[in-house]
């Protein structure tokens, strides 16, 4: 494999089939690359999400996320 120059991958976690196989995958990048692994998982506390519609992201933030798609 080439070196991507990859040090850090994230891998986020939901317990569901499909994000084992993504967290065998990227355990596995992680191994080859001697790169460090960290897992993410987000749980949403009962009362305080925030109401959809509330936050909008801005089109300046929009066009910033999209950006490396674009490339």
């Amino acid at each position: 494999m080439p070196d991507l120059g990859w040090k850090r991958l994230l891998c986020p976690v939901d317990f569901s089939p499909t994000s084992e196989s993504a967290l065998r995958v990227a355990s596995a990048l992680a191994r080859e690359l001697v790169a460090d692994l960290t897992l993410l998982h987000v749980r949403t506390i009962p009362g305080s999400s925030i109401p959809e519609g509330l936050l909008e992201p801005t089109g300046e933030l929009t066009h910033d996320l999209s950006a490396p798609a674009d490339r």
